[in-house]
């Protein structure tokens, strides 16, 4: 199990990888890691893109309408009405559309009831260019990150999603209801400054990232201690001077991250919770920390 913080929760850089293979093997063993502001979320690398050969037969395939259960148009230059066939395609399991720049996500009636991944990120999503999404129920990760969203679609409907990616949007607050079938959630560099009520109606929630906000309070006890199966927390680069206390005494949490932030060491220290939560870990070792906090426990 691991308590981080200077890690990022979506993942980690060449340093601390180099630092984490240089530690010596133990029960317990102590990594160095940075203190100071986190460093800013990294834009994925763009994955392998298709060659021009192989869109075309992609856009053949789809042009006849043979069935195929994972369609990836991801990257630029790819046109409208290829997009739109996506409307006619039967079974369809996976579709990545990241970076396409399509400003609405395709209805795919006859898909309905088999989409299991859908990517829509890096496109030109405005709000209601997801309504279509209601539709997806068998859906289980879904990818809306850098668009230009100030609210989010429905997902209710979503019962069987367990992973949502819309970070890097313009979300002040979330206020639908957000499937309670979620396990992840990634909310980084948006404009909130609050932990939005709905993150704390998730009762199976195991990781949540909320770095790059502008997030000056967690929630109070009552609503940190819903998040019984949380694991992972990043809310690094906020505005916090306090965390819950049960944050620590009635979660789940192994991981946490929130360098970059106003709270010290010493007034994490203050609350009995912090003090017993580091004790149920084994051999922990606290580093100094100046201006945020930075744990690292590998075990």
């Amino acid at each position: 199990m691991g308590c981080c913080a200077g890690k990022d929760a979506e993942g980690g850089g060449p340093e601390r990888q180099r630092d984490v293979a240089k530690a010596p093997r133990r029960s317990a063993t102590v990594v160095p890691v940075s203190h100071g502001a986190p460093a800013k979320e990294k834009v994925p690398m763009a994955r392998r893109k298709l060659s021009t050969a192989s869109r075309k037969r992609l856009e053949d395939k789809l042009a006849r309408g043979e069935k195929t259960k994972v369609v990836s148009l991801e990257g630029e230059g790819v046109t409208m009405e290829v997009v739109a066939k996506l409307d006619a395609m039967e079974g369809l399991k996976v579709v990545d559309l990241g970076g396409t720049g399509v400003e609405e996500v395709p209805a795919m009636p006859r898909c309905a009831a088999s989409l299991k991944r859908l990517d829509v990120s890096k496109c030109k999503l405005r709000d209601g260019a997801g309504a279509s999404l209601a539709a997806f129920t068998k859906l289980n990760v879904l990818d809306l990150s850098y668009n230009t969203l100030t609210e989010l679609p429905d997902l209710a409907p979503l019962a069987q999603l367990k992973e949502l990616a819309a970070s890097y949007n313009l979300f002040a607050a979330l206020t639908a209801p957000l499937p309670t079938s979620l396990r992840v959630l990634k909310l980084s560099g948006n404009r909130l400054t609050a932990v939005p009520d709905a993150v704390f109606a998730l009762p199976k929630l195991q990781t949540l990232v909320l770095k790059d906000n502008q997030l000056a309070t967690f929630g109070d006890d009552a609503k940190a201690a819903r998040l019984q199966d949380l694991k992972s927390l990043d809310v690094s680069g906020n505005h916090l001077t306090a965390l819950p206390e049960t944050l620590f005494s009635s979660t789940a949490l192994t991981q946490l991250t929130i360098a970059g932030n106003p709270v010290t060491e010493r007034e994490l220290r203050q609350m009995a919770s912090f003090e017993e939560w580091m004790q149920r870990r084994a051999s922990t070792i606290n580093r100094k920390i100046q201006g945020g906090a930075d744990f690292e426990l590998i075990k």
